[in-house]
């Protein structure tokens, strides 16, 4: 009898770490259709008290002006408003994940479609390693394992519509100066 009972347990504290995990992730997606503003309310609701997320690859995270350092839940969610002011829209599906009750933690795959303003969708090919607390319904600890090739590709993307603006805007005021671009 109290073999069932630990599997129940354990059963129970196994699908409240899954839930907690793919919540979180999930919490990021656009609150409304046709919008890309979470509910940062409903992602804030994920977090333990010390919260705290970083990115990975190391070498590419440092070297990233969005990625950086590790962030609490409130530099989180500005990461997130940072983001989102260069994306039309995005979406995050969470493909797979492996959970291990015994250290309360999850590791998640999951496809993240960004679709930068006046650019093409990408994919970015993200793993996240969560690490819940001991009720597994708050998070302590996230590292986002993103994909360079991806993350670059709508870096690069965002880098040529600000370009392409900016060559705009200046043919324009060489308009009104009436030198003709000369």
């Amino acid at each position: 009898m109290r073999q069932k009972h630990n599997m129940a347990v354990e059963t129970d504290l196994y699908d409240r770490l899954a839930a907690t995990a793919k919540g979180f992730i999930e919490a990021t997606n656009a609150a409304t259709p046709r919008d890309n503003n979470p509910d940062y309310d409903l992602i804030k609701s994920f977090a333990a008290p010390h919260f705290r997320i970083e990115w990975a690859p190391k070498l590419f995270a440092r070297s990233s002006p969005l990625l950086g350092d590790a962030k609490d839940i409130e530099g989180f969610c500005n990461h997130i408003r940072g983001m989102s002011a260069n994306l039309s829209t995005w979406a995050i599906l969470v493909n797979d994940m492996f959970v291990d009750v015994k250290k309360r933690t999850v590791i998640a795959r999951a496809d993240f479609w960004m679709l930068p303003n006046g650019g093409e969708k990408v994919c970015n090919d993200i793993v996240f390693f969560v690490k819940c607390d001991e009720s597994g319904e708050r998070i302590i600890d996230c590292c986002e394992y993103v994909d360079p090739a991806a993350s670059q590709a709508i870096r690069d993307q965002i880098a040529a519509k600000t370009w392409k603006r900016k060559m705009e805007q200046a043919e324009r005021v060489d308009g009104v100066n009436g030198d003709g671009g000369h």
